[in-house]
């Protein structure tokens, strides 16, 4: 467990605690402002919630940040099976389409509110480290020299740098304003259809 909070980071597992807070907020029925949120002030109006939605940008950049690595492995573990191009190409277009649905999931759960979106942030994010790790000492396997192995080595602090800045993006104040943003707006929702009945 300290493993994976060490490499999702300490603000990204603070607001993912935030966030269950909220999510068990709704699904009690009991939006006070005490139990789902850290300040202590008056829970604002849906309509300053509308104008004032934060900027969306980080959590595109996430996305980004976690397709680049899977795609760039993806290439380097083919190479290290020495598969034929063809049947290499067919593997890698058919994982395109689970991977997309699962980060078209992730702008599309954050934007609702839910707290699976972080979920599938960090199972992302964890695996792209993983499989990071894995084609690195696939690729040292398969190196016979020290020239092999130098070649192996040389984009690996580049596809460290991506997870570094996944890492950053998702531990960054912009991208915890705009989930706490969403995930309180989900509660006044909430809290308006409680009253409305």
């Amino acid at each position: 467990m300290n493993l994976i909070k060490l490499l999702s980071g300490h603000r990204f597992e603070l607001l993912k605690h935030e966030a269950e807070k909220i999510e068990s907020s709704i699904k009690k029925s009991h939006c006070s402002l005490t139990t789902s949120l850290a300040s202590k002030e008056r829970l604002p109006s849906s309509q300053w919630f509308r104008r004032s939605i934060p900027n969306p940008l980080p959590v595109g950049i996430v996305c980004l940040l976690l397709v680049a690595p899977l795609a760039w492995e993806g290439g380097t573990i083919i190479d290290y099976l020495s598969l034929p191009i063809e049947t290499g190409a067919i593997t890698l277009l058919s994982i395109l389409p689970v991977t997309a649905i699962y980060i078209a999931l992730i702008p599309f759960t954050l934007g609702k509110g839910f707290k699976i979106g972080l979920t599938l942030i960090l199972y992302f994010h964890l695996f792209n480290t993983l499989l990071t790790l894995a084609g690195l000492v696939l690729m040292l396997l398969k190196s016979a020299d020290n020239q092999e192995w130098m070649k192996a080595l040389n984009f690996f602090p580049f596809q460290l740098l991506l997870i570094f800045l996944c890492k950053y993006t998702i531990n960054s104040e912009s991208f915890y304003r705009l989930i706490l943003f969403t995930c309180n707006t989900r509660l006044i929702i909430e809290r308006s259809k409680i009253r409305s009945n």
